[in-house]
């Protein structure tokens, strides 16, 4: 019965011991998990987001291209995936950009301040102008003559991308890129080695479950041994001082070692004869 309700309170249980052991992993980790999840997380968003935002506009394009009228289940879900890798690439250059100014090279800096450049010149032109466009009939119901013009909403996007930039590299991008780099680089990732929790009482269905019943049936073999040789050694103990008795006048020998302590103690019998015919020699 114990067993049973030990059991059924490590199932109820496990999901909280697996929350608390991610939990635990992930902050002794020195690699930022959630830095990590977050980045991956936005980028995703980001891809979404400009995905339903810029299908109209691919769709035209590759109609016009392909001369075929192309449906947006098609083109979804290649541009979702393209989006995604335009997205996080930035994040990479943005990376990489950050440690030369840290680092203070000159022609890095110069050189990747030119890809980031173009990086923002293609975001805007195709993503976040693409966005701001989709907001001007909203902003026009209120405004009537508002009317930007190609130059400001250009300017409008720029604003955009160095906000949504700025914000989500301050908050988890600037932890969070590096080790994805690593890992596709090929770096790997140096992983310290958690300090272990301390084990919840009970049972545990996993590995533990099956060690800690063979440690209690052990336990309770052991102890089941010392009951029975309480109640079997005393009558034996006479037994044998009687049978030592005989053994001694026909072969001046003793047959048993008394007194038992245990009952392994008590040989075999022919272990025992082949003892005495031994001694009987000597």
């Amino acid at each position: 019965l114990l067993t049973i309700w030990t059991l059924i309170q490590d199932i109820i249980l496990t999901p909280f011991r697996m929350f608390r052991n991610l939990g635990h992993s992930v902050v002794s980790s020195t690699i930022p998990w959630i830095a990590v999840a977050l980045t991956l997380f936005w980028c995703l968003i980001e891809a979404f987001i400009f995905t339903y935002v810029t299908s109209p506009l691919v769709i035209d394009t590759f109609s016009n291209i392909t001369g075929e009228q192309l449906s947006e289940n098609v083109i979804r879900i290649p541009l979702f995936i393209f989006l995604f890798f335009i997205v996080l690439g930035s994040y990479a250059v943005l990376s990489t950009f950050m440690d030369s100014v840290k680092n203070k090279k000159i022609s890095a800096i110069a050189g990747i301040g030119v890809i980031e450049v173009i990086v923002l010149f293609v975001e805007v032109m195709f993503l976040y102008r693409e966005f701001v466009d989709s907001l001007i009939p909203w902003v026009a119901q209120y405004s009537p003559d508002f009317d930007p013009g190609i130059s400001g909403i250009l300017l409008i996007s720029s604003f955009v991308w160095f906000g949504v930039r700025s914000l989500s590299w301050l908050l988890f991008a600037a932890h969070g890129t590096p080790p994805i780099m690593a890992v596709i680089q090929g770096e790997g990732l140096s992983v310290k080695e958690a300090t272990e929790l301390p084990q919840a009482p009970g049972l545990a269905i996993s590995a533990n479950f099956v060690a800690q019943l063979k440690e209690q049936m052990d336990w309770i073999q052991s102890k089941g041994e010392e009951l029975l040789a309480s109640i079997m050694l005393p009558p034996l103990q006479v037994v044998a001082a009687a049978i030592n008795f005989l053994t001694l006048l026909v072969n001046s020998n003793h047959l048993f070692e008394i007194p038992f302590k245990s009952m392994e103690d008590i040989s075999d019998s022919k272990l025992l004869m082949r003892n005495v015919a031994g001694r009987s020699e000597t």
